[in-house]
């Protein structure tokens, strides 16, 4: 009989699965989801999940970053300690090998930043955002609430801190903070406010706020700051969402002129993104118990890149003893601090999970391992896996071809 504790974890990564869908979050993708939501139906009841939905990472990738210059990758032959034995000649050198890939963030946690439980200066949101913070207002895990706008069922304001970007804003020689904060407010599905705001420190002391970079309003969207070596704020900006109509997105950039931020140029219009040709190489080409160490390539045939990858993992199990919890875990090598060590999967359904990956650029290919392990009790299934590019401002590029998809079988635990 499972032990509560495990009964407990599988209610929680079903509770997790399910709600997994229904967790967007801001940026032009949420702008194109809004339009498609207001085109459906202009009218329903926000409910509002107050639920942070923690996936481990448990398809974190192999990742020593190489640059083309760096010595042998992971699983070369490590370089001989020096001694007496005579110098290889050039024809015994090792080929070079590709660069590792990289995963620079997990899709399914959010990293969390010193704003995150911090008492915050925030900016109206506009007259519109009937009910959003405006003034000192604590933040809790990158989240606040207020009052309920309705009882039956309650519907809450909710603000949240999201991509949040650090640089010298004022030119004073310290770090500034650049943040996209949301307000969920109304009882319009999809009425959200969004703004960026900027804000300083002096050492440990309280925050306090150099001003509004930017108000979306109701229409439009930012996204994405950015803080250049000069001080130069970039966020994406997005929009129309009404009257229905094509949605430009378009980079927008702001200087710190000693009182406030001022427009720097025109803005640039991001374009639609050629598709990619991504492809993945798998070896061995199956798993088998209790542990296998996948190689993986991931080759651009180019002629584009994207800001980064997004790579998919899903496993289809099968258990002689369907009673019994099955747990496979994905193992990476050289996981950033921030991301945990490993995940693990428990249940006898699918499970599924993706993280972000340093892009590859065009024409070129990089590898890195992962190592899948299994109980004993599983006697098959599979492990599938997808890889797709990103482009800031544009979403999920579409593939050009079918190969950046693979599926490895599971032969035993």
């Amino acid at each position: 009989m499972p032990e509560p504790r495990d009964r407990l974890s599988v209610a929680f990564t079903e509770l997790a699965v399910s709600m997994l869908p229904e967790v967007h979050l801001p940026g032009p993708d949420a702008a194109h989801a809004t339009v498609r939501r207001r085109r459906r139906r202009r009218v329903a009841v926000l409910a509002v999940a107050v639920a942070v939905v923690v996936l481990v990472p448990s398809a974190a990738f192999a990742l020593l970053r190489g640059n083309g210059n760096a010595g042998p990758d992971i699983g070369n032959t490590p370089t001989p300690s020096a001694s007496a034995s005579p110098t290889p000649t050039p024809s015994a050198t090792t080929p070079p090998q590709p660069p590792g890939l990289r995963v620079i963030g997990d899709a399914n946690v959010r990293v969390s930043t010193p704003l995150d439980d911090a008492l915050l200066p925030i900016p109206s949101f506009g007259g519109t955002a009937e009910g959003c913070p405006a003034g000192d207002t604590r933040y809790a895990d990158g989240r606040w609430q207020g009052a309920p706008i309705l009882t039956d069922p309650p519907i809450y304001v909710v603000s949240s801190i999201h991509q949040v970007a650090t640089g010298d804003v004022n030119r004073d020689g310290t770090t500034d903070w650049v943040a996209a904060i949301t307000c969920q407010h109304g009882i319009i599905q999809g009425m959200t406010a969004v703004q960026v705001v900027a804000f300083t420190r002096d050492a440990n002391g309280p925050y306090t706020l150099l001003g509004p970079v930017f108000v979306a309003g109701g229409d439009y969207d930012a996204s994405y700051p950015e803080v250049a070596a000069d001080g130069v704020i970039r966020l994406i900006v997005s929009g129309p969402l009404e009257p229905v109509s094509a949605i430009v997105n378009e980079w927008r950039s702001f200087r710190w002129d000693g009182a406030g931020f001022a427009p720097v140029g025109s803005p640039v219009v991001i374009p639609t993104p050629e598709p990619t040709d991504l492809s993945l190489t798998i070896t061995p080409s199956a798993v088998s118990g209790p542990s296998t160490v996948l190689s993986v390539t991931v080759h651009n045939a180019g002629p584009t890149s994207s800001d980064y990858l997004e790579l998919r993992f899903s496993a289809s199990l099968l258990d002689r003893d369907a009673g019994r919890l099955t747990s496979i875990s994905i193992r990476p090598e050289g996981l950033p601090a921030e991301l945990r060590p490993f995940g693990v999967c428990q249940g006898t359904d699918d499970c599924s999970w993706m993280v972000r990956l340093e892009p590859v650029p065009a024409g070129q290919s990089a590898t890195g391992r992962i190592t899948v392990s299994l109980p004993t009790t599983i006697t098959g299934g599979s492990l599938n896996l997808s890889v797709t590019g990103f482009v800031r401002g544009s979403g999920t590029v579409p593939n050009a071809t079918a190969g950046n998809g693979a599926t490895v079988p599971i032969t035993a635990g």
